[in-house]
């Protein structure tokens, strides 16, 4: 399954005028045309860069402004909330029952011990996980192991789908 996604010509910067731009991951879904720009982005590719010495990630950003501003982390943590309730209502997933406590994934890593791109294998279903695990998970979630479990299986159901 490949997503595309359409963003009008002014959010895309380029030296020619474009109606659309689509940003694939399947090579067989970039197309050109006249009026749009096509943009194939090997996921695989762009994993395998290294990250340029002393770059910050993202996730780690946001993580500091959140311990650096407490009412700043009061505020996303209910954006949060609200987001996984307005778009998902009950969680089915692991990703949307840790949006629903309002908890980043950098947030749920720190209170497991671990690290972010560990949380983003574990809600992707590329990792197994040990019992002691799952219990810091659930106690971390606020719910119990008979909850998390159709979560799990769910999430690694979902990467085997992929392959």
């Amino acid at each position: 399954m490949s997503q595309i996604t359409t963003s009008p010509a002014e959010f895309a910067t380029s030296t020619s005028s474009w109606d659309s731009l689509f940003v694939t991951s399947d090579a067989q879904t970039c197309q050109s045309s006249a009026s749009a720009l096509a943009l194939w982005i090997d996921a695989r590719e762009a994993a395998a860069r290294p990250r340029r010495p002393g770059a910050v990630s993202a996730a780690n950003i946001l993580s500091a402004r959140e311990k650096a501003n407490p009412e700043y982390a009061s505020r996303l943590s209910a954006a949060r909330k609200r987001l996984a309730n307005e778009f998902y209502g009950t969680p089915t997933s692991l990703s949307q029952m840790r949006l629903s406590k309002g908890l980043s994934q950098v947030a749920l890593a720190e209170k497991l011990g671990t690290s972010q791109p560990h949380i983003a294998k574990i809600e992707a279903g590329k990792v197994k996980i040990q019992f002691a695990t799952a219990v810091q998970l659930a106690d971390a979630l606020g719910i119990t192991l008979d909850e998390l479990r159709p979560l799990i299986e769910q999430a690694v159901a979902e990467s085997f789908a992929e392959k």
